[in-house]
């Protein structure tokens, strides 16, 4: 098993490249201090014969203090040693850190793979000259020609040359993958971008302008950037002419474009090349030979398979794995009868008949399903966690690792994939033609089976409650390979009620993550828009809601929770709707089905070891069997089929709406210049419309539950309640003190309740007594606003000691949340908190939060970016400029000027350049 595993990828190449970035980036003063550090660890004689970075990198290795798996302590050594740009050196290269969310590995350079085989072309070396001459090239070629591969290798090495630069990949086989490639780039550029406009064009026109304008501002214009625009279907079109044109003229930004379509003229002309074939001596150099008869073997090889690298290079893997002679493979190639319609080669198409059929023989049966379904999926960036999901829960999690390791060692032998990443980290990139070989060997029949496979499966892994860091790590490892599903596939969708079901449940998860993902609220209103036309359109045959007319604030809790009586019996109309359709429709089979093969997330594995009193080792890959589901049912853990089915529709439409309406409350919220606050704007209405449609349709289902199944209470009428009165808090600038008081109690009781009450969310339960910290977090949060508005109007002391005094409590609860995605805001609320009364004890709390604040920011990788978190941040660099020390000080100067990349609009900039004087002037 050892030895699998140290087969498995070939690490060699990224190990090295960062020994030879290390060795290049070492200056004289740094290896002085690197020496110093280890003068404890290293004979004084050894250092001493260090002259220059590669003969200390050689030494560290020969000491064995430098090696793979210690590259964690030699980046903490080069920290240490004061070096700059420690994470530059290794970081690129270095498996992706197990704390916060990592989007990235589908755009940047970890996700642009080469397969170990690769070789160094005529071609490639002609699009090297041009791109490094003109600062673009232009690469057209036909399928398996290099492109893809030429400039991935290129963007590896331009990496290593320029380690602090921008390397992106912008994918642009369709519209919608631009889109999501420009999202990702704003928040690995920490670009404050909350996008509102409707049309996904104008968001990705917007997201280029400010891309460019942050790789060639003043901090960033003297380094060298490198877009690649990869495998474009059309060239011609407007948005990939001008992005292409924009990157191409800013002056340190170098572009490569990759298509098997013609470019436009104008840019081809001076930019453009073809990239089809190898010389003869470069294919023939794949080849070891020791004989002139197996050298012209090799030569009849090359011409049989056109010279295209992608055919030659799988040719020279199967060889060298096999033994077999080049003779007896020009044999195997002449026999092979596979088609070539749709790769546009016959030589290539061969090549992978031979390699494919191998592949068949020498991979387990559970194996080869797993391959079956790579086809589906963004084959650039799949997760081992998702490979997993795909093997049988039988098998227990050793068993599931050495399947996949087998599999993975057989593409990567075979040329056909490149892995990257160790463990859980590791990320499995097929060649678009691999993928495209194994779908065209199955037949339409076959293929309709697997999406419909998958569009279930997606169900049971994506949640629709991503507060989880660990929930939202999952979903983002699904998400692209499900939005690919229903981009591409969703025609082959069975014309049943059920597939109806599951594809709006894939559409509700699929926004949630999109909605918390960072720059991508457009792409989540369209999968919530999908997701409800589904429901009303195809399941209910109903209209939605209607638009609440709205002129000015609602001041009183109750009218903003449940709006007027038209809103509540709109809801109640649907509820009854829906409640009939599942009884006829939805059958306890699915109840059964989704159930049983719902991934659970470990803190509710915990729940019902705890609640259910079941054996942890019954428990298979966060999966509950049918003899514990049923089990549970009997302890009150899960309620009966009959009820869930009767409900499952209308948790699913809660949730959405729900979600739909934060959504479009945070697109509000992201505004830096809101309109006059006593008038709601269009935004503000569809949001509390949809919001109270959720709240009222929830207060039906506590209806239902009351009267059919009182021992448990549905979460959701508890979390639309939460939510209404957090917006209701946040929507009014001022509230009256005796309404303040109201929703004080109402949060009391809430909080109170919970500790006494077991909560199911789509039948299962969800939220318990000693399971309740979130909500226990949310309802002292909004008590902390309620006390401080208080304050404000009143002055009374004794608010302003109770908001103190919630905000302890808070810190308190907070330290238990470590695996809770809100977290940020609520140490910046905390903090400003604590402001209000600035004493000594006081002060250094509040710092303390900030502190905290950022650095959950910083673990998360998320951005704040609505206007109501720019306000957070201000208070900080206030607090720095009252308060703060000189480190203090520094430390809000680089907040502000990272300010000034993020933040766009022109006012903000200017507040964040007064700031900035204040704090020269200090």
């Amino acid at each position: 098993m050892d030895s699998m595993d140290d087969s498995l990828v070939n690490y060699s190449s990224r190990y090295e490249n960062i020994c030879q970035r290390l060795a290049r980036s070492l200056s004289v003063d740094d290896i002085k201090n690197l020496k110093f550090i280890l003068r404890n660890k290293v004979d004084q004689s050894d250092l001493n014969k260090v002259t220059d970075g590669r003969e200390l990198v050689h030494m560290l290795e020969k000491k064995e203090i430098l090696t793979e798996e210690k590259l964690p302590h030699v980046r903490s050594l080069l920290k240490n040693a004061g070096i700059d740009g420690v994470d530059d050196i290794i970081q690129s290269d270095f498996p992706i850190s197990s704390e916060g969310i990592s989007k990235h590995d589908g755009f940047d350079v970890r996700s642009m793979n080469v397969v170990g085989n690769f070789k160094e072309t005529e071609q490639l070396r002609k699009m090297i000259d041009i791109v490094e001459t003109k600062r673009a090239v232009l690469v057209k070629g036909p399928n398996g020609s290099g492109k893809s591969q030429s400039a991935f290798w290129y963007a590896r090495k331009f990496q290593v040359n320029h380690p602090s630069s921008v390397v992106w990949r912008v994918h642009c086989k369709s519209e919608r993958s631009v889109y999501l490639s420009f999202a990702t780039l704003m928040s690995h550029l920490k670009i404050e971008c909350i996008l509102c406009e409707s049309d996904t064009r104008d968001c990705i026109r917007t997201m280029l302008d400010l891309a460019i304008e942050n790789l060639t501002n003043q901090r960033n214009v003297t380094r060298k950037h490198l877009i690649i625009l990869d495998d474009i279907e059309s060239p011609e079109d407007i948005i990939v002419y001008n992005a292409m044109d924009r990157f191409i003229t800013a002056e340190n930004i170098y572009v490569v474009a990759t298509s098997n379509k013609r470019f436009l003229p104008n840019h081809y002309e001076i930019y453009g090349m073809e990239m089809d074939k190898m010389t003869e001596k470069e294919a023939v150099s794949l080849f070891p030979f020791s004989c002139r008869s197996e050298e012209k073997q090799v030569k009849l090889l090359a011409k049989n398979l056109d010279y295209l690298p992608l055919a030659l290079s799988l040719a020279a893997s199967f060889i060298k794995i096999t033994h077999i002679s080049v003779y007896e493979y020009n044999k195997n190639l002449l026999g092979s009868q596979l088609q070539a319609d749709t790769l546009g080669t016959q030589s290539l198409a061969r090549s992978y008949s031979i390699t494919l059929q191998r592949l068949d023989d020498e991979i387990t049966n559970i194996a080869r399903r797993v391959l079956s379904l790579v086809p589906y999926l963004n084959h650039n960036n799949i997760s081992v966690t998702v490979l997993k999901s795909f093997l049988s829960d039988q098998l227990s999690r050793a068993e599931k690792e050495i399947e996949i390791n087998k599999l993975l060692l057989v593409l990567t032998n075979y040329s056909l994939a490149t892995v990257e990443g160790v463990g859980e980290k590791r990320i499995l990139s097929m060649h678009g033609v691999s993928s495209l070989m194994i779908e065209n060997a199955k037949s339409q029949h076959k293929v309709r089976q697997d999406v419909n496979h998958l569009l279930r499966h997606y169900c049971y892994y994506l949640d629709t409650d991503a507060r989880l860091v660990e929930s939202m790590k999952r979903n983002i490892c699904f998400i692209h390979h499900a939005v690919l599903l229903l981009r591409k596939y969703c025609d082959l969708f069975d014309d049943s009620f059920e597939s109806k079901v599951y594809e709006s449940y894939l559409c509700c998860a699929i926004g949630v993550t999109f909605r918390l993902y960072g720059s991508t609220e457009l792409s989540a209103e369209d999968y919530f828009a999908r997701a409800k036309q589904i429901i009303f359109q195809d399941i209910a045959c109903m209209s939605l809601p209607e638009r609440a007319l709205h002129t000015g604030n609602v001041t009183h809790l109750e009218d903003y929770l449940y709006g007027n009586l038209t809103e509540q019996e709109e809801a109640r109309q649907v509820f009854l709707k829906l409640l009939e359709i599942s009884i006829s429709n939805v059958s306890l089979d699915f109840v059964e089905m989704f159930l049983t093969n719902k991934f659970r997330n470990e803190r509710e594995i915990e729940l019902f070891k705890h609640y259910g009193k079941i054996n942890p080792k019954e428990i298979r890959n966060n999966k509950l069997p049918l003899h514990i589901v049923k089990a549970m049912t009997l302890k009150d853990i899960i309620v009966p089929f009959a009820n869930i089915r009767d409900t499952f529709l209308i948790d699913l439409l809660i949730t959405l709406m729900n979600n739909s309406s934060k959504n479009r409350w945070w697109m509000e919220a992201a505004k830096v210049n809101p309109r006059d606050r006593t008038f709601y704007t269009e935004q503000q209405i569809d949001s509390l419309t949809e919001f109270r449609f959720a709240h009222n349709l929830a207060q039906y289902l506590n209806n239902y539950y009351r009267e059919h199944y009182p021992s448990c209470n549905p979460l959701a009428s508890t979390v639309t309640k939460r939510n209404g009165i957090l917006y209701f808090l946040r929507s009014n600038e001022k509230i009256e003190s005796n309404e303040l008081k109201d929703v004080i109690v109402t949060l009391d009781e809430m909080f109170n309740k919970s500790s006494a009450t077991f909560y199911a969310s789509f039948g299962v339960l969800k939220m318990a007594p000693k399971f309740n910290l979130h909500h226990r977090c949310l309802i002292t949060r909004m008590l902390v606003k309620c006390y401080v508005k208080l304050w404000e109007n009143d002055r009374d002391q004794i608010d302003l000691s109770e908001a103190l005094f919630q905000a302890d409590k808070l810190v308190g609860l907070s330290k238990e949340m470590e695996q809770w995605i809100v977290l940020t805001s609520i140490y910046l609320e905390i903090a400003q908190t604590y402001l209000l009364n600035p004493t000594k004890e006081n002060i250094q709390n509040a710092k303390l939060n900030y502190k905290m604040a950022c650095q959950k920011a910083r673990e998360s990788g998320n951005i704040m970016n609505t206007q109501y978190h720019l306000k957070m941040y201000q208070q900080y660099i206030n607090f720095c400029l009252n308060y703060g020390s000189v480190d203090d000080l520094i430390e809000a100067e680089q907040i502000c000027l990272e300010m000034l990349e993020r933040f766009i609009q022109n006012e903000t900039k200017q507040t964040i350049q007064t700031h900035l004087k204040r704090i020269h002037l200090k």
